[in-house]
């Protein structure tokens, strides 16, 4: 991105905002990759609930760990866009960027609100100096239903697992009896909602006798369900990967990882300095290769379907089962048209590593419920505790990079106290390590 370029980033479809409104920030690594330059610099916006001050803070502690925001703006309002047209001096301050530089456009990646319409026409902004992505293109992606019907659109069905869509408690009961006769185990799937929500499988009588009570909740409306095969193979990983739509540009690969997953809920991620590396070290590096190279081609034709109507990134969740010493299938899963949990780990991976204190970084991500810690700080003080277990100092070093950090510290004030842990080092497996041990050390110690 030229510098004559500034961006805005609407996260308010995933977030409630508060009455103290939004924080828009320009964050550094923030979609920024070493050979992508062009690409820079970016806005996004931060929900600052709570304490304005204490969020100020976290911030603070992410740019002193090289990973952080360096710009702070406020925008109040019900939304980012009635922000920008309900507060005079912001409302004042976008005008004259436009007036006083021709060239400046604005750029509204990810999950693009139909208020931009709203905002676009109530400040006489010239259309074609705003580019963001198509509302349908965004939601089409993004649906599972409708993600798969584009599959068949441009006769890659063959693409996903073996699955059909039904309306109905007794039609879904039919599809799943028929659909065990080819295959030994079945998921069904509620295509509107989120991971692990509203799906349920089928592999035996247990699981058949629950069976009417899931119907029951989720066989209703008029969306239809999913009835899919459930893929079983010698070796199975999910992993993703992120294809980026720039304005004026062609589609670029951004990054691949593997995710953690338990059950049918994705819990984190892990990344490598290749896309290789999130592949099992005892595959070959052919097969790691040829798994790597036929995911992006895959995709690369839905990429190509909508280039042009989407600006943002597009991130495909694929399976990938092993058979034999090179012998592997990939299905497509689903597409996430919006940025995702992977596109800022894989932020955080690429600053530590550009910045020279790791050449070639890893980075691994999960959850964590600590079992006693309800504020950012008082993590990062368990993390700093050489004496509290075996683990030592696990926090991360601003000097090296290596260690966990912590984010989404707004997280831990939900019911079920909750925070996402980052762990960055040489290696995949000493990534993971890091992880592992502040997981456990936060899950078990209790504070004093």
């Amino acid at each position: 991105m030229s510098e004559h370029r500034i961006a805005f980033d609407d996260l308010s479809v995933f977030c409630e905002p508060n009455e103290d409104g939004f924080h828009i920030g320009v964050v550094d690594g923030l979609n920024h990759y070493p050979d992508r330059a062009q690409v820079l610099p970016y806005k996004a916006v931060y929900l600052m609930d709570g304490d304005v001050s204490d969020m100020l803070e976290h911030q603070a502690y992410l740019r002193a760990l090289g990973v952080g925001t360096q710009e702070l703006r406020f925008v109040k309002g019900k939304n980012l866009f009635d922000g920008l047209l309900t507060n005079r001096e912001e409302m004042e301050r976008l005008m004259f960027e436009m007036q006083t530089n021709e060239e400046l456009t604005i750029d509204a990646f990810t999950g693009a609100s139909p208020d931009w319409k709203n905002m676009v026409e109530a400040l006489l902004l010239d259309p074609g100096r705003v580019r963001t992505p198509s509302w349908e293109v965004a939601r089409m992606l993004d649906d599972k239903e409708l993600f798969r019907r584009l599959g068949g659109d441009l006769e890659r069905e063959h693409y996903f697992p073996d699955h059909t869509f039904v309306h109905g408690q007794s039609a879904a009961l039919r599809e799943i009896m028929a659909m065990r006769l080819r295959h030994r185990s079945v998921v069904i799937k509620r295509p509107d909602l989120e991971s692990g929500v509203g799906a349920y499988r089928v592999n035996g009588l247990y699981s058949l006798s629950g069976l009417p009570a899931f119907l029951k909740q989720y066989g209703r409306g008029s969306r239809p369900l999913i009835v899919e095969q459930w893929v079983d193979g010698e070796e199975v990983i999910i992993a993703s990967l992120q294809w980026y739509f720039a304005p004026g540009r062609e589609p670029q690969r951004r990054f691949m990882s593997r995710q953690y997953c338990d059950g049918m809920i994705h819990e984190g991620n892990v990344i490598g300095s290749r896309d290789t590396d999130v592949f099992p070290e005892t595959w070959s590096l052919t097969l790691r290769e040829n798994v790597v190279e036929q995911a992006w081609e895959m995709t690369k034709l839905f990429v190509q379907h909508v280039q042009g109507t989407y600006v943002g990134p597009a991130g495909f969740d694929f399976m990938v089962v092993r058979n034999g010493m090179n012998g592997f299938r990939v299905y497509l899963l689903e597409c996430n048209a919006r940025k995702t949990a992977g596109t800022y780990l894989e932020s955080v991976r690429w600053q530590v590593q550009t910045s020279g204190r790791i050449p070639a970084a890893c980075a691994a991500m999960r959850n964590c419920h600590p079992v006693s810690a309800r504020h950012w700080r008082e993590v990062v003080t368990l993390l700093q505790s050489k004496d509290a277990d075996e683990f030592g100092h696990l926090a991360m070093n601003p000097d090296t990079g290596l260690g966990v950090m912590v984010a989404l510290p707004r997280c831990l004030r939900l019911k079920q106290p909750k925070c996402l842990l980052i762990a960055i080092a040489e290696k995949i497996e000493h990534a993971e390590w890091f992880l592992n041990a502040a997981k456990k050390r936060l899950e078990r110690t209790r504070l004093e």
